[in-house]
């Protein structure tokens, strides 16, 4: 079975590196030396992506909210077999969780209306127009969420190393993590290229 797992994720892996290589390849062109498939492929590509922006601003901090809980309750034994320290090490790291998934619903996420919509159309646009790639609402939030990926990713191979459990979860996480860090790079560096400041407009929430 671990092996079965093992490989649908090397090939959900490949998939997604030759979808952003190809995105990268179709971004860099200014929108005026693309082949038409190119701008069908580039439009179906980011419409996907509003649905994904959608679902993460609407659904994911509560899904992460309630792994966060059941985690504090899947820590019961190991409080119970009087292992303290790492009972409560695990405890904040899902309390940080939920409580950071919350909190970032609260004060930006849920602010997010048609008006910031438009401005984001508007960015992809210029981006568009410029030959510059752009993954991101912002360099700066490329940054953080590969870093948090990251982090989660790590503290992920601590649990599992404390109290069992499946790896494959924590490669994803790390190979998320590395990933966004890497696209939010190209994005800074295209951003830079074209004269911006990275995440001028978009830093705006």
């Amino acid at each position: 079975m671990q092996t079965v797992v093992w490989v649908v994720l090397g090939i959900a892996l490949v998939v997604v590196v030759v979808v952003v290589a190809l995105e990268g390849r179709i971004m860099h062109k200014p929108e005026a030396e693309r082949a038409p498939w190119e701008r069908r492929f580039l439009r179906v590509d980011r419409g996907a992506a509003r649905v994904q922006q959608s679902w993460a601003r609407n659904v994911m901090p509560w899904v992460v909210a309630a792994v966060a809980v059941v985690g504090l309750v899947a820590l019961a034994p190991l409080w119970a077999e009087g292992r303290v320290g790492v009972a409560a090490g695990l405890s904040a790291m899902f309390v940080v969780l939920g409580g950071g998934a919350v909190l970032l619903w609260a004060t930006v996420l849920r602010k997010r209306g048609a008006a910031w919509r438009s401005r984001q159309d508007d960015e992809n646009r210029r981006a568009d127009t410029d030959g510059r790639p752009r993954w991101f609402v912002s360099v700066k939030a490329g940054y953080l969420l590969g870093g948090a990926f990251t982090v989660i990713g790590l503290l992920s191979l601590l649990s599992s190393i404390t109290m069992g459990g499946a790896v494959s979860t924590t490669a994803v996480l790390l190979a998320v993590g590395v990933l966004f860090l890497v696209l939010a790079a190209l994005q800074q560096r295209g951003e830079r290229r074209a004269g911006r400041r990275p995440g001028s407009d978009a830093d705006r929430t």
